[in-house]
């Protein structure tokens, strides 16, 4: 039983980030997002040279409002006739965006508007890199279509 209570346990951390070593696979050739407790989290793996991250959401119910799209990094939101357009700079290896930023005055490389996982499965992701090539990827990569990206 001692066993199969440790196997549950928490998984270990990495000493310098404190993030499950689960979540950044160091032979990884992709970008990914983890979707965590406290936040997304961005990997992308060593040999590219990311400038900017964008997240979209593209599926799903979205409520009383339009679905978010003000981290896209290419439309942005539209509130109250304001126009809300972020683009989150990042840096290889892992960028950290806290959930339940203000969308009228959001950290751009520090926090998102989306506030909880539950978004994972209804958000389409951007990837720019410092040569102008990127990548997209999630369930509607058509809305990123005029940026002539990698699709994934």
């Amino acid at each position: 039983m001692l066993l199969l209570l440790a196997a549950c346990g928490p998984k270990p951390a990495d000493t310098d980030t404190g993030f499950p070593l689960d979540v950044f696979e160091e032979d990884a050739e992709e970008a990914s997002v983890a979707w965590l407790e406290e936040g997304i989290l961005l990997t992308v793996p060593d040999g590219r040279e990311p400038v900017a991250f964008g997240i979209a959401e593209t599926r799903g119910d979205c409520g009383w409002a339009s679905c978010w799209t003000g981290e896209d990094c290419l439309n942005g939101y539209n509130y109250d006739d304001h126009e809300l357009k972020y683009c989150h700079p990042v840096q290889p290896g892992r960028t950290l965006l806290s959930y339940g930023g203000n969308i009228s005055d959001l950290a751009v490389g520090e926090e998102t508007a989306f506030v909880g996982p539950n978004f994972a499965t209804v958000v389409t992701y951007y990837l720019r890199y410092a040569d102008e090539t990127c990548e997209v990827w999630g369930p509607d990569v058509a809305y990123f279509a005029e940026l002539n990206c990698i699709l994934r």
